[in-house]
């Protein structure tokens, strides 16, 4: 350890330069702190893991789920024409509401509404209803939703099947499924 603490780093140019390699033959440590995150990252991914497979299959499982006649149920309710209308106004207005004095939640959630269909090039993108494009958005936002309750029940409980139990609740539970489809900012 002690050789290890007084081994010189400075940047070298050549293979044959001490820097290289210790005297026990080891290479010796990147110098930026970046390259050995990045290398323990790469080490530590196994394509095609059992956890992969695992991860997928809840995917899919809260996919079908939740998009299975998504644009048919719950019915298209006044609340999401209210936000999509907002988001639009953000968009094309630069107004918060196109309505005079009307903001009766915070406006994060409509802006992100509205970033939505900026990047996907519009309202009428995905069928002649606007509500459709928002519950697209929405139906990503499950997806991301998914992979993060997984990622921090493993984190807290250390177990997958944990993690795989509160996704598989999370996905197929009749509240998330009717309120969770809609354009709400709740």
């Amino acid at each position: 350890m002690k050789n290890f603490i007084n081994q010189d780093f400075r940047p070298c140019h050549s293979s044959s330069s001490p820097c290289h390699s210790r005297e026990d033959g080891n290479p010796a440590p990147s110098k930026h702190k970046s390259e050995n995150f990045i290398n323990t990252i790469i080490k530590k991914i196994k394509p095609g893991s059992s956890e992969d497979w695992l991860i997928g299959g809840l995917l899919l499982i809260a996919a079908l789920a939740h998009g299975w006649n998504m644009f048919h149920y719950p019915y298209f309710e006044n609340d999401e024409a209210t936000y999509i209308s907002q988001a639009w106004s953000f968009i094309h207005e630069g107004k918060l509401s196109p309505y005079t004095y009307y903001y009766d939640h915070a406006p994060l959630g409509w802006m992100f509404l509205g970033l939505w269909f900026f990047i996907t090039g519009g309202l009428t993108t995905f069928g002649d209803n606007p509500i459709i494009s928002g519950r697209l958005f929405i139906f990503i936002l499950h997806l991301f939703s998914v992979l993060l309750l997984y990622a921090i029940t493993k984190r807290v409980t250390r177990q997958k099947l944990a993690a795989a139990i509160a996704v598989i609740i999370f996905s197929l539970s009749p509240l998330e499924i009717h309120f969770g489809r809609r354009v709400l900012l709740d």
